[in-house]
């Protein structure tokens, strides 16, 4: 067992204090260092518990305890040194860091030192003064790090090592270092002593030094922009301390001087209303008390100057108040007796610079208080009446004679009516028969005016709906009755050319009335019209007119077709024809055949109207090739895909019928030079393999045999 030893079969025996069995158990070794055994029935060594070691000796009984300013645990041997910033009380398995506020400079320390006041633990072996603005404000003062910030309203302006806090001033705050008070309360605010912020004065309050607030006094307010006391400006007061704003004087009252706390009253005959001066009353008006804010208007009949207290009486043929003077001469047609308003004269009778009424002469009168004029075109005032109220209108058709200022009415003649201040004739259409009528009368529809005192009717080919006198009827149109009152259109496919007719002509065959129906004109190529009509028709298709104006058509000769809208014929384009009257369009030629509309048609003719072609794009055909008919292509030659003219065979082809449209190749042996209506031997000596210009060399030593070519190859010679 462990603890024990045997030796040679003998019993167990114990090992001694500070040591153990071998691990064969046949005999004792020591303890290690840090290790102890001090019982006989120990079967092994005990590692020393953290704190204690066996200093540095092994076979050990017992540990003893580490010292202070030393631990140990399993990580080291032996009791080790704690470090500067660490301490131990010893028999400890670790060293403790120095708490907040303390320090240790030196390792091994058993107990640690406080910082001073004014100081913070910087470092595990040290501390470090407070800057400006913190402090510490007792020994071994634990901050965490850094010393602690002064609280708002507070500084610190030693520049190291502060225990406490200064508190700011009335006035002042502190800044966000804590390391001065700034004055910072400006406008309407203020602080008291160790305040964290400033505080906004009321309404109606300034503050004094940054420190305190104080009202405003009687006559000043407080203005927000200029953040002061204000006195309060002209027409303006206030009456009470802390106002906000002045007060404006009523209407009546002024202020003369700024920083008012009342308003006074204006004197009787003055008045105010800006508030800021007096203004005496004007012309026409008073006030009687002081305080007016308006003076009072004069009674009619009385008036004043400027900045009275009362009205004074207007003398007789004056009115008053007046706005520039006292009072004032009535107008003309006016009239007043003393301290009454001016009074308009009675109807008939005039007062001038207000003088008494009198009546108005003959001839004239007054109307709504105006002065005796003479009267109006057309009027009288009755003879020897004097004062007649107004003027008395003349009946329609007489006037006043004299003229405006008569006394009598006379009848304007038959044939006139009043206008304005004279007989007038009547206009062209109207007519008064009766002297003295009021108004001219007009004609009826389809009649005129006879010397403005009779009507009579428009004669045939005239006319009259409305205007003053009759009307020709116009270019277009007939009337055919006395007395019309509008003319009729011509029928269509007739015209009037003339004014004033009585009918209308119809256009010949092959003319048509234009839009107005005062001209026939022909009909352009292409149609045609029969007598009165009012259009012309086309042509129908094959057909056409020979000139313009023609009562038929006619139908297309042979070799021609109607052109468009068929005005006209044309003749068939190259490869086309048309072999008989009336056609419309022209056929295509056939194959193998062409027509070029005699085009280069030097021909010879060879029977009846056809012709043998010498030369030109129908050159070797025989035919008419004119557009009524089409020639057929010789041999040799082909009709082109538009049949406007034959064209040779190639070299290498031919064509040996006429009226064709292919050449065919020439075949072995033979060849053609182009045109060719068959093709020809190649001479002995020569070959072709067909479908050539040329006859090729046969190679040395080779040959053919005139009349053996068809194979087209060439043989051996034979010597």
């Amino acid at each position: 067992m462990s603890g024990y030893r045997s030796v040679s079969g003998m019993p167990c025996v114990a090992c001694k204090w500070g040591r153990q069995g071998a691990p064969n158990r046949t005999h004792c070794i020591n303890c290690g260092i840090t290790e102890y055994s001090n019982n006989d029935t120990d079967y092994a060594c005990t590692p020393c518990p953290d704190g204690m070691d066996t200093e540095g000796k092994n076979q050990q009984a017992e540990c003893i305890d580490c010292p202070g300013g030393t631990y140990r645990n399993s990580s080291v041997v032996n009791c080790t040194i704690c470090p500067a910033g660490y301490f131990s009380l010893g028999k400890q398995g670790t060293c403790t860091e120095c708490p907040g506020g303390y320090y240790s400079t030196l390792a091994g320390a058993t107990t640690c030192t406080a910082c001073l006041a004014g100081q913070f633990k910087s470092s595990l072996t040290g501390c470090t003064d407070c800057t400006n603005g913190r402090f510490a404000p007792v020994v071994g003062y634990d901050t965490q790090g850094a010393c602690d910030l002064c609280p708002v309203g507070k500084k610190s302006t030693l520049i190291t090592a502060s225990t406490s806090c200064d508190d700011c001033p009335a006035g002042f705050i502190s800044n966000d270092q804590r390391t001065s008070c700034s004055s910072s309360c400006n406008g309407p605010t203020y602080s008291v002593a160790s305040s964290s912020v400033c505080q906004t004065c009321f309404g109606g309050f300034h503050q004094i030094n940054n420190q305190a607030c104080s009202a405003c006094g009687t006559g000043q307010f407080y203005s927000t922009t200029l953040n002061s006391c204000q006195s309060c400006p002209l027409g303006k007061y206030s009456n009470s301390l802390a106002a906000s704003s002045c007060i404006d004087c009523s209407p009546g009252t002024i202020t003369n001087q700024t920083n008012q706390l009342q308003c006074i009253a204006c004197e009787a005959g003055r008045y105010s209303v800006g508030g800021t001066s007096c203004q005496p009353c004007p012309f026409g008006t008073f006030s009687s008390t002081a305080g007016a804010g308006v003076c009072a208007s004069c009674d009619a009949g009385y008036g004043s100057v400027q900045g009275q207290t009362v009205c004074s009486r207007c003398i007789a043929r004056q009115s008053g108040p007046q706005p520039t003077t006292m009072c004032d001469f009535c107008s003309d047609g006016f009239f007043s007796q003393e301290g009454t308003a001016c009074a308009a004269c009675p109807l008939g009778f005039d007062s001038t610079t207000g003088k008494a009424c009198v009546a108005c002469v003959d001839g004239t009168s007054s109307n709504s208080s105006a002065a005796c004029a003479p009267c109006t075109s057309n009027s009288i005032a009755a003879p020897g009446v004097v004062g007649m109220p107004g003027c008395i209108p003349c009946l329609g058709g007489a006037l006043s004679i004299p003229i405006n200022t008569g006394t009598v009415c006379t009848l304007c003649a038959a044939g006139q009516t009043a206008s304005g201040p004279v007989c007038s004739s009547c206009d062209p259409g109207f007519i008064s028969v009766n002297p003295g009528q009021s108004a001219c009368v007009p004609c009826g529809v389809g009649e005129r005016s006879v010397g403005n005192i009779a009507c009579t009717q428009c004669l045939e080919g005239e006319y009259r709906s409305g205007g003053a006198t009759c009307s020709q009827c116009p270019f277009g149109s007939f009337s055919t009755y006395q007395g019309s009152s509008s003319c009729f259109k011509c029928d269509s496919g007739s015209i009037s050319n003339s004014s004033s007719t009585t009918l209308c002509f119809e256009c010949p065959a092959g003319q048509f009335p234009n839009p107005n129906q005062d001209a026939c004109l022909p009909c352009p190529l292409g149609r045609y019209s029969a007598v009165s009509s009012y259009e012309c028709s086309e042509c129908p298709p094959g057909t056409s007119t020979l000139s313009p104006g023609s009562a038929s058509c006619t139908a297309c000769p042979a070799g021609k077709r109607s052109s468009q809208w068929n005005a006209g014929c044309v003749d068939c384009a190259p490869g086309r024809y048309a072999n008989g009257t009336g056609h419309w369009e022209c056929a295509l030629c056939e194959p193998g055949f062409a027509s070029n509309n005699g085009t280069n048609a030097t021909g010879i003719p060879v029977s009846g109207s056809d012709v043998f072609f010498s030369s030109g794009t129908l050159a070797g055909s025989v035919g008419r090739g004119d557009g009524v008919s089409c020639a057929a292509c010789p041999a040799g030659r082909v009709s082109s895909p538009m049949r406007d003219g034959c064209s040779d065979c190639p070299a290498g082809t031919y064509n040996n019928l006429t009226a064709q449209i292919y050449c065919q190749s020439c075949p072995p042996g033979t060849f053609s030079t182009g045109g060719a209506g068959t093709c020809t031997w190649c001479a002995p000596g020569k070959f072709s393999l067909g479908g050539v210009s040329v006859c090729s060399n046969c190679p040395d030593g080779q040959g053919t045999d005139f009349g053996k070519q068809s194979s087209g190859a060439c043989e051996l010679l034979f010597v």
